[in-house]
């Protein structure tokens, strides 16, 4: 844990390092270490521009980072059962950050409780026993993130809010700039499946441009531009031309001349 006389500096270059990142792992590496110092050392970060509680969310559509080990990873996270978890379930209805302890009091949906509950009886499989949930506040229209910041296996969750209490300033403002900052750096292109052609004609719709600019600016012609922003829709599962450059957008890979 860190020593109390060094605890504010060591989060404010933390915070800068966030800040000042060029890459989401970047960014990542300085949120994970000093939360690890607090005792919090395993996190799931979920970022996704698809309409949170309405049905499963694709792959595509999320951004997620974890430390969680591989076992929980296939269990909580690549299986998409955290969508049934009690925390994400608030987080979807609440902004804030909130302890286990009270979210334990948490009034949930009929059709979800059943599920939820069952997940967590299993989390002490995987040595989770004390954590916050936390839903970041939506600055930005159609995008949405949040998190589960769990203690080390022998902390208890009376012992971690002792220590969210203590730090918590430092604490929130570590996540909140991390938040902040991942909604400025562009995802992975493993998460869009778009060749460069698409991608402009995308970049060029965002920008308010008809098909008949863009056949102009690109030299295509018009049916060639419809044939790319037809299989643009069908890569971002996308249903309209708009929505599929506001996906690519809140993905931050436009691409703008």
């Amino acid at each position: 844990m860190f020593d109390s006389v060094n605890q504010a500096e060591i989060a404010v270059q933390s915070i800068e390092k966030i800040l000042l990142s060029n890459s989401l792992c970047d960014a990542w590496e300085s949120l994970r270490r000093p939360l690890e110092s607090f005792g919090l050392n395993r996190i799931i970060y979920c970022q996704t521009s698809a309409q949170l509680g309405q049905g499963t969310t694709s792959e595509a559509e999320c951004l997620i980072f974890t430390n969680h080990d591989k076992d929980y990873s296939d269990f909580f996270i690549d299986s998409f059962r955290y969508q049934y978890s009690p925390f994400f379930i608030w987080s979807v209805r609440n902004p804030g950050f909130i302890s286990w302890e009270v979210l334990t009091s948490y009034k949930l949906p009929s059709s979800m409780e059943k599920a939820a509950k069952k997940i967590s009886k299993r989390f002490s499989e995987f040595d989770i026993r004390a954590g916050y949930a936390v839903s970041f506040p939506n600055t930005t229209q159609g995008r949405k993130s949040a998190a589960s910041i769990c203690g080390k296996p022998e902390v208890t969750q009376s012992e971690l809010d002792d220590i969210w209490e203590k730090n918590r300033l430092l604490i929130e403002t570590l996540l909140l700039a991390f938040d902040s900052k991942v909604a400025t750096l562009p995802h992975p292109e493993n998460k869009i499946s778009l060749t460069k052609r698409q991608k402009q004609v995308l970049s060029w719709v965002a920008q308010g441009k008809t098909n008949q600019d863009i056949s102009d600016i690109m030299n295509i012609s018009t049916s060639t531009v419809e044939k790319h922003l037809s299989a643009a829709r069908d890569a971002m599962n996308a249903t309209t031309t708009t929505q599929a450059a506001t996906k690519l957008a809140l993905l931050n890979n436009l691409i703008l001349e």
